[in-house]
């Protein structure tokens, strides 16, 4: 989907001065500015068109229908909060808050609370304007996608610590202890009449029974039904490890893991999609945390907002959504996401909400931190956010990941996206190169209230892309 560059670059961002347009662009809406745009980038516009959102055909062609096909099942990974839960919640918090803040999921299990009104709509017709190739969303007018902000900020997951899959790796014998006490309970689940080891048993199992392992217990529900919800309403024994290691305060990076799962189910929800266009209706299971999906359009799309509650103070921003909800038609939301360009939040974390406080990295001024090869604190959290890299999920699935595309996202300016070759074969290599070292000298952090542009040859490049659509007999304008 994108253009040519031959492998991995070296740096993060480029600063230069560029014929700049606002977004979205007008005739005589242009300057000559200081930019700063994110690697890799082309400083040419390609005559073919290798690097226009592909493949053309899979992406408008598609003709929506009326209403949401039933073959596609969101209920896997659309985890509203069961009976009790919230209750367990508050009684593990008075006890482990803290041992939760040292391992960065606070704000997601305080955000598991809250319930999110699912729109079956809204998913689908969003699921239609993914492009698989870059793991973004294409519109009329531009690119966007759901990020590692996104993650950290809606769903609370942490962006620091040990690798998903190496954490899982028990190292003490009171650890391996503790993994049998959870792997009897969940034999004997196993043995019920149901012959499922179901999160509701689970639940009345272990809170409140005075269990020496009910805190590691409580995690693996969690973990089970709100992180990796792989299993309709029934425990993930592989992720009892992980519970153990939360539980002493081990920090894990969930961020990415998350990330890599959504990207995944979006890809089968878009090639569902495609097959039902040529007529078969293969029953596709959406299993990973999908509301968050729906946040971030709501985050994002103002004309598609329910009604945002108040976040009072220590709620996480999940809160805003909960218990909230707004109808709207297949045609409506075509609508809104053809019309969207001029209101379209690429910053909705900047925006003052009472009670919420932004990712570090968010700044009054613009910021410039020299950095070095050791970076730390919020400069860390950008350069994991804005550097491409390749996503290492649960079992060591791996996804990638292009913020370059989308850069207004993150208050950089957008220049022509070039192709990255990433060369991770395994988890391993893949982690090494997410966490690999910084080679900027420097880290330009933008203000959170500068309002980001364009460069002149990325609104040529658009506007090449469109008229190649209609060429081929496909009006992006009427997707």
């Amino acid at each position: 989907m994108a253009t040519s560059s031959n492998s991995r670059e070296k740096y993060i961002m480029k600063e230069s001065n560029e014929l700049m347009r606002k977004f979205p662009s007008k005739r005589l809406d242009v300057s000559f500015r200081n930019s700063h745009t994110l690697l890799p980038s082309l400083t040419y516009i390609p005559i073919d068109q290798q690097n226009a959102p592909s493949p053309l055909e899979s992406l408008f062609m598609f003709k929506q229908p009326q209403r949401t096909p039933s073959n596609i099942c969101f209920e896997y990974g659309w985890r509203n909060p069961q009976h009790n839960w919230s209750l367990w919640v508050r009684n593990m918090h008075s006890r482990f808050q803290d041992v939760w803040r040292r391992a960065g999921i606070y704000d997601s299990i305080c955000g598991s609370v809250y319930q999110i009104h699912k729109n079956l709509d809204l998913l689908f017709v969003f699921g239609e304007k993914w492009c698989p190739k870059t793991n973004t969303f294409v519109f009329p007018w531009g690119e966007a996608t759901i990020t590692l902000e996104d993650v950290l900020v809606l769903g609370g997951y942490s962006l620091l610590g040990e690798c998903v899959v190496t954490s899982a790796f028990l190292v003490s014998e009171d650890e391996v202890r503790i993994d049998d006490r959870l792997m009897e309970a969940y034999t004997e689940g196993v043995r019920t009449p149901n012959r499922k080891t179901t999160h509701s048993w689970w639940l009345e199992q272990f809170m409140g029974k005075g269990s020496d392992v009910e805190h590691e217990a409580f995690l693996a529900l969690w973990l089970s039904r709100y992180v990796f919800p792989g299993s309709l309403n029934n425990m993930i024994k592989e992720v009892f490890p992980l519970a153990i290691r939360l539980a002493r305060g081990v920090q894990v990076c969930f961020a990415p893991a998350v990330l890599a799962s959504i990207y995944r189910d979006l890809r089968s929800l878009k090639n569902a999609i495609l097959e039902m266009k040529d007529g078969d209706s293969p029953r596709v299971k959406i299993q990973a945390p999908f509301l968050l999906v729906q946040l971030w359009v709501w985050e994002r799309f103002p004309t598609l907002q329910p009604r945002p509650k108040a976040i009072r103070h220590g709620e996480p921003r999940i809160s805003r959504w909960g218990s909230t909800s707004r109808g709207f038609s297949v045609q409506e939301i075509q609508l809104a996401i053809r019309v969207a360009a001029p209101d379209f939040l690429w910053r909705p974390y900047a925006k003052a909400v009472d009670g919420f406080l932004p990712p570090a990295f968010y700044s009054e001024e613009q910021e410039l931190e020299l950095i070095g090869q050791n970076v730390s604190g919020k400069a860390w959290l950008l350069v994991l956010c804005i550097r491409p890299s390749v996503l290492v999920g649960l079992k060591g699935r791996l996804e990638h990941y292009f913020p370059h595309r989308v850069a207004m996202q993150f208050g950089y300016d957008q220049d022509i996206p070039a192709t990255i070759e990433f060369k991770a074969e395994n988890y391993i290599v893949a982690w090494r190169d997410f966490t690999r070292r910084v080679e900027d000298r420097s880290l330009y952090i933008p203000s959170k209230n500068f309002v980001a542009g364009v460069t002149d040859r990325y609104d040529t490049w658009w506007k090449v892309f469109i008229q190649c659509c209609r060429i081929k007999g496909l009006d992006i304008l009427r997707a």
